[in-house]
């Protein structure tokens, strides 16, 4: 029997979400199944997978961890699967190949036709969402917590920050929040850092910071070392992990001015809004930082008690803007 090998990427959002397709062409289309395809002679899993996405999907992931690898024995031949965890990095999954898409929660991962070797693994996905994307396989590393030291020093791994990429971004980002110097903030919960001098933007640090908490949340404060530029936060979350600048809107302040400050130190920003700011011109401050970042991921706002977590799939869409006030004036 023919022998194919590919790989599979199980693409989740922040909130527990999956990205389904459809097939749109051969002996299985109409059939759902997760985006990938054939490794070619040479190439890792990984490197396949971020390829193929990048060709189907016009989309840039991040390749997390494997989930499993199914075998599976179709009519004419027997597939190999090797299929990955994975998150956007940037894009905003345009389909080139598919004839549609769906973003499934966990109640919904039954509600479309999967095809057969797609489908022996969904029960495995509904177990990873409910525990917040820490249960894989028995072979993974456990998440490091605060209490364990890694072995490099915090200078160096802030540092690092900047050259790294994809999965190793993600596994630095967990080494650093793992450095036994973080403790937590006298009074509060859910909050962490190192300690030493204050600067006159912790108020704002710890404002924000607060909020991050009362929406589930772990938060890592991170030092200045002198001579690196960092950003502000590590938001740790049911196992999602992201690197945050932030960015307090207060008066008359421009928004665009204050998110191009952050291009080329995160992917990710957060904007506290301490005043009243037009839902019009805010909206269109964001698309345009997208435009300029080619590696922003996430524009998260924290208005009052709500929070807004607007990504470049969004922004792409042609009706973002009234979406946009939509969520910010409601």
């Amino acid at each position: 029997m023919k022998q194919i090998e590919v790989v599979a990427a199980i693409i989740h959002d922040d909130e527990g979400h999956i990205f389904a397709t459809q097939r749109g062409y051969g002996d299985f289309k109409d059939g759902w199944e997760f985006p990938g395809g054939k490794m070619e002679p040479g190439e890792s899993p990984e490197d396949a997978l971020v390829r193929e996405i990048l060709e189907e999907l016009e989309t840039r992931i991040v390749v997390e961890r494997l989930v499993q690898t199914v075998e599976w024995d179709y009519p004419k031949f027997h597939l190999t699967m090797h299929c990955f965890w994975c998150s956007v990095e940037s894009g905003g999954l345009t389909l080139k190949e598919h004839e549609a898409a769906k973003w499934l929660n966990k109640e919904q991962l039954n509600s479309v036709d999967w095809l057969p070797a797609d489908r022996t693994i969904i029960e495995q996905i509904k177990t990873i969402i409910l525990t917040g994307g820490l249960t894989f396989n028995e072979h993974e590393v456990p998440f490091m917590m605060v209490a364990d030291t890694p072995s490099r020093d915090l200078d160096v791994l802030l540092a690092d920050l900047h050259h790294a990429k994809g999965a190793f971004f993600v596994e630095l980002l967990k080494e650093i929040i793992s450095y036994g110097g973080f403790r937590p903030v006298e009074n509060e919960n859910n909050i962490f850092f190192t300690g030493g001098e204050r600067d006159k933007d912790y108020p704002n640090l710890l404002n924000a910071a607060r909020k991050a908490v009362a929406q589930g949340y772990r938060v890592f404060i991170l030092p200045n070392p002198k001579g690196i530029r960092t950003a502000d936060f590590i938001f740790e979350r049911k196992g999602v992990i992201g690197l945050y600048d932030l960015k307090t809107i207060q008066g008359k302040a421009s928004v665009s001015n204050r998110l191009n400050e952050s291009i080329g130190q995160t992917n990710r920003v957060l904007l506290n809004m301490t005043t009243d700011y037009n839902a019009r011109l805010l909206a269109s401050d964001i698309k345009s930082f997208f435009e300029k970042s080619r590696d922003a991921i996430e524009v998260l706002v924290f208005k009052g008690n709500k929070t807004i977590s607007i990504k470049r799939g969004l922004v792409q869409n042609s009706a973002f803007n009234r979406l946009f006030r939509k969520l910010y004036e409601k």
